[in-house]
């Protein structure tokens, strides 16, 4: 597994690089285009498979008092790299023109990703695997040979679907993920578009400043709420009350962007984002328990 997080981190970091090299449609034409959602898919692809990978890694590392916790963290570790690509753009934004950006300075953020590579690759090459994950390994090699005995071997995901109870697990996965995830991309890159350039409420600098403090801010509530889940009889509780608040956030949010005020745009972005905070911060550990049960 510690091989595939750092074979991800080469998958993040090769698109990111060429989307900053990659010819304009100009230069391409409907090629261009076309190039950037591959890379891009690449990426989402990517990103999936090194989230996933570490939050098993450090959870099955913890013990049931603080597997909410050390979920949080790699949600918010996540969410970091957003808040680091979100302040770049900012300082982009604020340093060079809005013709510069849109001539050349774009590209600037992409490049960056080159720079964090070699960080990224030694602090996962220093990761170990979890004993959980050795013991793993020795019931798996059994586990096949007495399959290869039986003629019975399975693929995983047939393992999977072959399954009444697995099914259902991965159904209502899906679900629970369905308003986290669009309720991240709401907040976090539609916001911004939509106080700019659909709305002019504010320049695309103060909207790309406004979103970096607010995702601060919901990093250091997804600790918090990280921390508070351990303290639940059941996770699911949390999750619950933070799918209520959200299901309310998100009309609030967009009515507050009528109140023609920076502070009511910025309060109406907090209390979705705080929302949001309080249904993921002890899913990442939900979802391992979902499965080790």
């Amino acid at each position: 597994r510690k091989n595939a997080l750092v074979f991800s981190i080469v998958l993040i970091t090769v698109p990111s690089a060429l989307m900053g090299l990659l010819p304009t449609y100009k230069t391409w034409g409907f090629i261009a285009p076309i190039c950037l959602i591959l890379l891009r898919m690449v990426q989402g692809l990517s990103v999936g498979g090194q989230l996933a990978g570490s939050y098993v890694l450090s959870i099955e590392q913890s013990s049931a008092n603080n597997r909410g916790f050390r979920g949080s963290v790699c949600d918010a570790s996540s969410v970091g790299g957003f808040l680091l690509a979100s302040s770049v753009s900012t300082v982009v934004r604020y340093v060079f023109t809005e013709e510069q950006v849109d001539a050349w300075a774009w590209r600037v953020p992409f490049l960056f990703s080159i720079v964090l590579a070699p960080i990224l690759y030694f602090i996962v090459k220093q990761t170990g695997e979890s004993k959980h994950w050795e013991q793993g390994k020795e019931n798996k090699k059994t586990e096949k040979t007495i399959r290869e005995n039986k003629h019975e071997e399975k693929s995983a995901l047939s393992d999977l679907l072959s399954s009444p109870f697995r099914r259902r697990q991965l159904m209502g996965m899906i679900f629970v993920l369905a308003p986290l995830t669009s309720s991240y991309y709401m907040i976090f890159l539609w916001a911004p578009v939509y106080l700019s350039e659909l709305r002019g409420l504010l320049s695309e600098a103060d909207a790309t400043c406004m979103n970096v403090v607010v995702i601060s801010c919901y990093i250091f509530l997804l600790l918090i709420y990280g921390k508070l889940s351990d303290q639940f009889p059941h996770r699911m509780d949390l999750i619950r009350i933070g799918l209520l608040g959200i299901i309310v956030a998100a009309p609030a949010m967009y009515g507050m962007y009528e109140s023609e005020s920076v502070v009511g745009y910025f309060l109406g972005q907090l209390q979705y984002a705080a929302c949001l905070s309080l249904f993921q911060g002890g899913m990442a550990a939900w979802k391992v328990e979902l499965w080790m049960s």
